[in-house]
């Protein structure tokens, strides 16, 4: 006898959440490389070939027609390699390639979690929107969110060597991805790890050195960091630094952001000290979850592109937590003031006037974050 068709056993099913992902992401990539609009894409494939023919990476490069619009590059030297496969393909195929990989980095690193389907079936679609926002602006996003899920496996399943190769990796494509290593103190091996991160963080230190010598290596790194030093400077992030500094107005804006990333990273290492609760599940991931916040909202580049990373990381606390009327009204919050704040859903003067310039996309992940700092430092649940 067959099983009557239901839509909830359709939307449940993996195989076809998977398609609408593959669909939305190709139909979403190629809208903007028919309008021509992929310039992100355009600097990382040119990364590779500045590599390859000795240039810098960093910098602006006015006189460059296949570099599409000004803006740089900020990513460490090794990111230039790792690209390398999407960058010899034609541009518009290289795109489109680029967006599926990082969607199903997402979806693979979801479908990971040591979760019952149905919570994975939810995060799943929770997220898509977000995820469609960091597709259009075709960048590494989505794959920095995988990477702290990747590395959460990789822990849990005493691959050591791994997650200290993940770690390394994402610290050097983009800077925050040392932010992996804070779930390494819950884990035993701790010396293996190590030990693996310092190999790793070596070979990937110098494996640009397939391409240039030592001294133009040393060069990249040093522009790099002051490239980095400088993107610091910019002050057009959507971030908590952002939005509370629009309440209290800081006549020194730099030395404010300072204070504030201060405290927030004292208030994430408190939970360390409830070492006791280290083997329970429900610890580890609200702790993958607050990693996963923290690292955007108290970012002074946070930008609306970048907020897949915590609304994975809000997804995963709301499908850990019991069902309250309370809980449902903060995951609203989120997905109408954070997911759906860019798109045309929200009338423009809105989205214009207020929700960006007041930077109330980070608010809800703020309050989620707050939440999950709390249940890590009173919860006593051993699951």
């Amino acid at each position: 006898m067959q099983k009557k068709f239901s839509f909830k056993n359709l939307f449940s099913n993996v195989y076809f959440i998977a398609t609408v992902y593959f669909l939305v992401v190709l139909i979403a990539t190629i809208i903007k490389v028919k309008i021509g609009s992929f310039n992100n894409f355009l600097i990382y494939r040119n990364s590779f070939y500045h590599l390859i023919n000795h240039q810098t990476l960093y910098g602006f490069f006015p006189n460059d027609s296949t570099y599409g619009f000004l803006d740089e590059f900020l990513y460490g030297p090794a990111f230039a390699v790792f690209i390398a496969p999407f960058a010899l393909l034609p541009a518009p195929v290289g795109a489109v390639v680029w967006t599926l990989f990082n969607a199903f980095s997402v979806f693979f690193g979801v479908k990971l979690l040591q979760l019952h389907d149905a919570k994975k079936v939810f995060i799943w679609w929770f997220i898509l929107i977000e995820l469609i926002t960091a597709i259009q602006n075709v960048q590494i996003n989505p794959l920095m969110g995988a990477l702290f899920l990747f590395i959460f496996y990789a822990f849990e399943n005493k691959k050591v060597g791994l997650a200290a190769f993940l770690i390394a990796f994402g610290t050097f494509i983009k800077v925050f991805g040392i932010l992996g290593a804070a779930l390494f103190l819950l884990y035993p091996q701790k010396g293996k790890f190590i030990a693996y991160g310092i190999l790793w963080s070596i070979v990937l230190l110098v494996c640009p050195l397939a391409f240039v010598s030592v001294n133009e290596l040393i060069i990249l790194y040093q522009s790099w960091f002051n490239t980095l030093v400088g993107d610091h400077a910019i002050n057009h992030d959507i971030s908590v630094m952002r939005l509370l500094a629009n309440i209290f107005k800081p006549t020194d804006y730099g030395f404010y952001i300072s204070i504030i990333q201060v405290l927030a990273i004292a208030v994430f290492c408190v939970k360390y000290i409830r070492y006791k609760q280290f083997e329970s599940n429900y610890f580890k991931q609200l702790f993958l979850a607050s990693i996963m916040i923290w690292s955007v909202i108290f970012s002074h580049a946070a930008e609306s592109s970048t907020y897949i990373i915590p609304v994975i990381g809000v997804a995963i606390w709301y499908v850990n937590e019991e069902k309250s009327k309370w809980n449902l009204a903060l995951i609203c919050v989120v997905f109408v003031l954070t997911s759906l704040s860019p798109t045309d859903v929200i009338p423009r003067n809105i989205r214009i006037d207020y929700l960006m310039p007041m930077a109330l996309k980070a608010l809800p992940c703020f309050m989620v974050w707050i939440i999950v700092e709390c249940k890590l430092l009173t919860t006593k649940k051993i699951n």
